[in-house]
C-alpha cells in the first residue's frame, strides 16, 4: 500500500487553516482490501474546514468528558431534494499542473485554486500542484476528502460545492508509484435544493462492503447523512441531532464490523453552542457534549478535524480556538458506545 499522503489545500480562503488542521486531508487511508493503512498519523477521521478561520500549530490536550443533551426537538423529515445526476463530467486527460510558488501566500490565496501537496513516505511534502477540476468550487467552499489505496492505484475522493451550492464529488486517481492526481470523474451527488448555503461537509470510507458516507446539512440545518452503493448515493438517515447552521462537521469510524460500523460525527449544538459527538452502532444515539466544562478558548467560528488511533483504540478532535491555537480533545474510550 502506497505511503503518500495527499494534501488539498483551497487556497482562496484556507491556506492557513489546511497546514495547521491537516488541510482537507481525507478521512480513511484503508486499502480495498480492508488492510490498515500506514499513514504517518495512524488513524481513521476527517476534516472540516471553516471559511474564515486560521491558526498557529500550537495543541493542548484537554480530556473528554461527556455530557448528554435531550430537551430538543429533532427534525426528522427527509432532507428536500433526491441525489444528483451522476454522469461523469470529465475525462482521465485532466492532469495537474505546478503553482507558481514564487508568488506571496496572499497571491497564491488570490489565485482561488484549489492545491495539493503530496508526502512521498519521507522527506518532506512536494511542491504544490494546482488541482484540476471540471466544474469549479464556489470561493470559500468547504473541502473533504477521502483516499483509497489498491495494490494498484490511489483514488482520491473530494467533496465540495460549487456556486450553485450543488455537493459535487470529484474522484482522482495516482499510480502508487506516482506523485500527480489526474481528475477521473465528476458528479453532483446533491442539488443545491437540498443543501443549507452554509454546510459544512464531512466524509469517510468505512470498506469495500460498506463503501462511503457523507455528512453535511439541509436547508432547515439538519444533519443529513449520504451513502453510497452499487447504484450510486443515496440519502441515508437524518442524524437525531439538532447543530447550528454552518456548523462545522467531523466523522471518524471507531470499528467496522458485521452488522454496522461504529461512527462518531462532530458537530456545534445549536443551543449550547459548544462541541457534541453522536455515535452510530445500529442506530444513531443521543447527541452529548464533549466535556461537562467550558472549553479552553472555545468559539463556533472554528474548524474541526478528528482521527481514531488504531493501535489504542482512542479518539482524538481538534479544534481551533479564538486564540487561534489547535485545540485536543481526547476520548480513551473510543471503543465503547
Amino acid at each position: 500500500m502506497s505511503k503518500r499522503l495527499f494534501l488539498l489545500v483551497l487556497a482562496l480562503v484556507i491556506v492557513v487553516i489546511a497546514g495547521a488542521v491537516g488541510g482537507a486531508i481525507g478521512g480513511v487511508m484503508a486499502g480495498k482490501d480492508k488492510k490498515t493503512s500506514n499513514h504517518p498519523a495512524s488513524g481513521n477521521g476527517s476534516t472540516s474546514t471553516a471559511a474564515n478561520a486560521t491558526s498557529t500549530p500550537v495543541s493542548r490536550e484537554v480530556s473528554m468528558q461527556t455530557t448528554s443533551r435531550s430537551d430538543v426537538s429533532i427534525e426528522t423529515a427527509s432532507v428536500t431534494g433526491t441525489s444528483g445526476n451522476l454522469a461523469a463530467f470529465a475525462t482521465p486527460t485532466n492532469i495537474a499542473t505546478m503553482l507558481d510558488i514564487s508568488k506571496s501566500i496572499g497571491s497564491l490565496v488570490a489565485s482561488a485554486n484549489i492545491a495539493y501537496r503530496v508526502y512521498p513516505g519521507s522527506g518532506y511534502f512536494t511542491l504544490p500542484q494546482s488541482l484540476p477540476f471540471s466544474m469549479a468550487p464556489k470561493p470559500g467552499t468547504p473541502l473533504s476528502t477521502v483516499e483509497v489505496s489498491s495494490s494498484e492505484n490511489t483514488t482520491v475522493s473530494l467533496f465540495y460545492l460549487d456556486a450553485s451550492n450543488n455537493i459535487i464529488l470529484a474522484t482522482y486517481i495516482s499510480a502508487l508509484s506516482g506523485l500527480d492526481l489526474t481528475l477521473r470523474n465528476t458528479f453532483i451527488i446533491v442539488p443545491s435544493t437540498g443543501v443549507h448555503p452554509n454546510t459544512q461537509l464531512a466524509a469517510i470510507y468505512l470498506s469495500s462492503a460498506f463503501g462511503y458516507r457523507l455528512y453535511y446539512q439541509s436547508p432547515s440545518s439538519v444533519l443529513q447523512e449520504l451513502a453510497i452503493d452499487n447504484t450510486g448515493w443515496h440519502n441515508g438517515e437524518v442524524l437525531p441531532v439538532a447543530a447550528i447552521a454552518g456548523s462545522p462537521l467531523s466523522v471518524t469510524i471507531t470499528k467496522v464490523e458485521s452488522p454496522t460500523p461504529r461512527l462518531v460525527v462532530f458537530y456545534v449544538d445549536d443551543k449550547t453552542r459548544t462541541l457534541f459527538s453522536v455515535t452510530y452502532y445500529i442506530e444513531w444515539k443521543q447527541g452529548v457534549a464533549l466535556s461537562t466544562t467550558a472549553l479552553y478558548a472555545w468559539t463556533t467560528n472554528t474548524a474541526l478535524a478528528s482521527i481514531t488511533q488504531t493501535n489504542s483504540v482512542y479518539i482524538r478532535a481538534y479544534y481551533i480556538g479564538s486564540d487561534k491555537e489547535i485545540y485536543e480533545m481526547l476520548d480513551p474510550g473510543a471503543g465503547t458506545v
